[in-house]
Formats: structure tokens, C-alpha cells, sequence
């Protein structure tokens, strides 16, 4: 089975955006036996076999967690300061 993840910024459809998937759902894909991924990266696309995948981001819910339930935006998240090596900290 093959996931496609794409994010799109605003209404306009070929503003693609980066929707590489976080920590979590590669674990929850990885779970369901999830094969191939395809997700968008800023204008293009990325096609790969999960095993091969290495996930750098965390989630804005994983980000609320990891901040003690402070408020979050996803550019406080765009950004490097919450990498994945920070993101369990409170768990």
C-alpha cells in the first residue's frame, strides 16, 4: 500500500508546501504495514519505501505536548528549534 501526503498553503493548489511525514504517523504507518510513501516538499514530490524513510519533524499535537500544553503555531515548528531528538522530552 502506498500513502500520498500533500500539503497546499492557502487556495491556490500549486503553492505546494513541505508534508514530509512526522515521527508519529511514520510509526502509525509503519504499524499498518504501510509500503510506499509519497508526500510534497516545496514545489515537487518525494517517492519512497517507508524502511528508507527518515522522519525530521514532529507534529503540532506532538509540539503542544512537548511545549507543556503551551500554545503552538506551525511556524514555531517550521523552524529547527523543535527537532525530533527534543520531541519526547515530557513523555
Amino acid at each position: 500500500m502506498t500513502v500520498y501526503v500533500v500539503r497546499v498553503a492557502g487556495t491556490i493548489q500549486t503553492n505546494i508546501r513541505a508534508s514530509d511525514p512526522c515521527l508519529d504517523c511514520f510509526n502509525k504507518m509503519k504499524e499498518l504495514g504501510i509500503k510506499k510513501i509519497v508526500y510534497s516538499c516545496e514545489g515537487s514530490y518525494v517517492k519512497c519505501l517507508l524502511n528508507n524513510y527518515i522522519p525530521t519533524r514532529i507534529c503540532l499535537g506532538r509540539a503542544f505536548i512537548s511545549s507543556g500544553m503551551k500554545p503552538i503555531t506551525r511556524a514555531n515548528i517550521d523552524s529547527d528549534a523543535l527537532l525530533i531528538k527534543n520531541a519526547y522530552k515530557n513523555d
